[in-house]
């Protein structure tokens, strides 16, 4: 009877230990969430815009450590002007300042979509490497963390 007993427990312990490492196996390590401010946000997708084609040069935003000040590049022209953030995630941008140089039609999409969403986003989320940029809960543009040193 002792031994059956025993037996019973090694068999239990070896299930329970198989199946925490399973556990740990599948489930994926959460990162912090990338700081709004003194991150360059990289664009990484716009609502209509299946993929987003090559530019030669990025669309992306950065929040100014220790300021209200925001710069970016809408994809073909630059962007820059200022930002209030606060409780619960709100985000106000603006006014906002832009070069005017004509761009391929390609460019030129993501730059309508990039200053569409500066322009009317109220509240971001950020989940672990990735902002997402929204008014309500429409979504206007998702962005990946590029940290800066």
């Amino acid at each position: 009877m002792n031994r059956l007993l025993l037996l019973f427990l090694a068999s239990t312990l070896l299930t329970q230990s198989c199946s925490t490492q399973l556990i740990k196996a599948k489930t994926p390590e959460m990162k912090p969430n990338a700081p709004l401010q003194n991150t360059r946000w990289k664009l990484r997708s716009l609502p209509g815009l299946d993929t987003l084609p090559m530019l030669g040069k990025d669309a992306w935003i950065q929040f100014v450590l220790n300021s209200s000040n925001f710069r970016g590049s809408a994809g073909c022209n630059n962007i820059s002007g200022t930002f209030a953030s606060g409780s619960n995630n709100t985000l106000k941008i603006g006014p906002v300042a832009m070069t005017r140089m004509m761009c391929p039609e390609d460019m030129m999409k993501v730059e309508h979509g990039v200053t569409k969403a500066v322009n009317e986003v109220d509240n971001y989320e950020i989940h672990g490497d990735d902002l997402i940029l929204k008014k309500g809960k429409t979504i206007l543009a998702r962005f990946e963390a590029l940290y800066l040193k």
